[in-house]
Protein backbone atom coordinates (compact mmCIF):
# COMPACT_ATOMS: atom_id res chain seq x y z
CA UNK A 1 0.00 0.00 0.00
CA UNK A 2 2.68 2.36 0.86
CA UNK A 3 4.00 1.79 -2.66
CA UNK A 4 1.18 2.50 -4.44
CA UNK A 5 0.72 5.93 -2.57
CA UNK A 6 3.76 7.82 -4.79
CA UNK A 7 2.65 5.79 -7.54
CA UNK A 8 -1.13 7.15 -7.63
CA UNK A 9 0.15 10.88 -6.77
CA UNK A 10 2.59 10.69 -9.57
CA UNK A 11 -0.72 9.50 -12.09
CA UNK A 12 -2.73 12.57 -10.70
CA UNK A 13 0.00 15.11 -11.57
CA UNK A 14 -0.58 17.13 -14.53
CA UNK A 15 1.82 16.15 -17.26
CA UNK A 16 3.13 18.85 -19.14
CA UNK A 17 4.50 18.45 -22.83
CA UNK A 18 8.16 17.85 -23.19
CA UNK A 19 9.84 20.21 -25.24
CA UNK A 20 10.61 18.37 -28.75
CA UNK A 21 12.03 20.15 -31.38
CA UNK A 22 10.48 18.80 -35.07
CA UNK A 23 13.01 18.28 -38.23
CA UNK A 24 12.10 21.92 -39.32
CA UNK A 25 13.41 23.79 -36.24
CA UNK A 26 16.48 21.59 -36.25
CA UNK A 27 17.36 22.27 -39.80
CA UNK A 28 16.65 26.06 -39.22
CA UNK A 29 19.00 26.24 -35.97
CA UNK A 30 21.77 24.14 -37.64
CA UNK A 31 21.14 26.42 -40.84
CA UNK A 32 22.09 29.62 -38.83
CA UNK A 33 24.75 28.11 -36.32
CA UNK A 34 26.68 25.57 -38.99
CA UNK A 35 30.11 27.11 -39.38
CA UNK A 36 30.64 25.55 -43.15
CA UNK A 37 27.83 27.21 -44.30
CA UNK A 38 28.40 30.18 -43.51
CA UNK A 39 31.61 30.49 -44.49
CA UNK A 40 30.09 29.07 -47.94
CA UNK A 41 27.43 32.07 -48.15
CA UNK A 42 29.46 34.19 -47.19
CA UNK A 43 32.15 33.44 -50.21
CA UNK A 44 29.00 33.71 -52.42
CA UNK A 45 28.53 37.02 -51.18
CA UNK A 46 31.56 38.09 -52.08
CA UNK A 47 32.12 36.78 -55.70
CA UNK A 48 28.60 38.13 -56.08
CA UNK A 49 30.08 41.51 -55.53
CA UNK A 50 32.99 40.94 -58.10
CA UNK A 51 30.18 40.98 -61.22
CA UNK A 52 29.03 44.41 -60.53
CA UNK A 53 33.04 45.64 -60.65
CA UNK A 54 33.85 43.83 -63.60
CA UNK A 55 30.63 44.98 -65.15
CA UNK A 56 31.53 48.71 -64.54
CA UNK A 57 34.94 48.06 -66.29
CA UNK A 58 32.28 48.14 -69.91
CA UNK A 59 29.63 50.83 -68.86
CA UNK A 60 29.78 54.78 -69.66
CA UNK A 61 32.04 56.67 -67.79
CA UNK A 62 30.93 59.96 -67.15
CA UNK A 63 32.96 62.88 -65.07
CA UNK A 64 32.27 66.22 -64.59
CA UNK A 65 33.90 69.01 -63.64
CA UNK A 66 32.90 72.79 -62.30
CA UNK A 67 34.84 75.15 -60.75
CA UNK A 68 33.98 78.84 -59.31
CA UNK A 69 36.66 81.72 -58.47
CA UNK A 70 37.05 85.00 -57.82
CA UNK A 71 39.78 87.28 -59.41
CA UNK A 72 39.74 90.70 -57.95
CA UNK A 73 42.35 93.69 -59.61
CA UNK A 74 43.50 96.79 -58.44
CA UNK A 75 43.60 99.21 -61.18
CA UNK A 76 46.45 102.57 -60.46
CA UNK A 77 45.46 104.79 -62.91
CA UNK A 78 48.55 106.58 -64.87
CA UNK A 79 47.31 109.78 -64.46
CA UNK A 80 46.95 109.54 -60.95
CA UNK A 81 43.61 109.51 -60.20
CA UNK A 82 41.67 107.01 -57.98
CA UNK A 83 42.52 103.58 -57.53
CA UNK A 84 39.45 101.20 -58.15
CA UNK A 85 39.21 97.43 -58.01
CA UNK A 86 37.76 95.48 -60.81
CA UNK A 87 35.65 92.48 -59.82
CA UNK A 88 35.47 89.13 -61.83
CA UNK A 89 34.02 85.83 -61.00
CA UNK A 90 35.19 83.59 -63.83
CA UNK A 91 33.54 79.53 -64.15
CA UNK A 92 34.34 76.56 -65.41
CA UNK A 93 31.38 73.54 -66.26
CA UNK A 94 32.09 70.63 -68.04
CA UNK A 95 31.02 66.94 -68.49
CA UNK A 96 32.74 64.14 -70.23
CA UNK A 97 31.24 61.06 -71.49
CA UNK A 98 33.71 57.89 -72.55
CA UNK A 99 32.46 54.90 -73.89
CA UNK A 100 34.58 51.18 -74.41
CA UNK A 101 34.14 50.47 -77.56
CA UNK A 102 36.09 47.25 -77.50
CA UNK A 103 38.74 45.74 -74.20
CA UNK A 104 38.80 42.11 -74.79
CA UNK A 105 40.52 42.22 -70.62
CA UNK A 106 37.48 43.73 -69.74
CA UNK A 107 34.91 41.43 -71.27
CA UNK A 108 37.06 38.47 -70.35
CA UNK A 109 36.73 39.63 -66.74
CA UNK A 110 32.92 40.69 -66.50
CA UNK A 111 32.63 36.42 -68.06
CA UNK A 112 35.39 34.77 -66.02
CA UNK A 113 33.00 37.26 -63.17
CA UNK A 114 30.06 35.43 -63.91
CA UNK A 115 32.04 31.74 -63.90
CA UNK A 116 32.95 32.87 -60.02
CA UNK A 117 29.58 33.67 -58.69
CA UNK A 118 27.80 30.37 -60.38
CA UNK A 119 30.92 28.16 -59.09
CA UNK A 120 30.74 29.84 -55.59
CA UNK A 121 26.72 29.18 -55.84
CA UNK A 122 27.31 25.58 -56.00
CA UNK A 123 29.90 25.55 -52.93
CA UNK A 124 26.96 27.10 -51.18
CA UNK A 125 24.63 24.60 -52.41
CA UNK A 126 26.74 21.57 -51.32
CA UNK A 127 27.74 22.96 -48.37
CA UNK A 128 23.46 22.98 -47.91
CA UNK A 129 23.41 19.39 -48.61
CA UNK A 130 26.22 18.60 -46.80
CA UNK A 131 24.75 20.43 -44.04
CA UNK A 132 21.50 18.23 -44.44
CA UNK A 133 24.05 14.63 -44.28
CA UNK A 134 25.50 15.79 -41.10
Amino acid sequence: MKAVLPLLALLLLPATPAAAADLVEVHALAVTHDPQLRAAHHGREAERENRPLARALVLPQVQGLATYGVERTAIDPAGGGDERTDTTDPYELGVELSQVVFDLGAFVRLRQAGDEVAAAEVDYRIAEQDLVLR
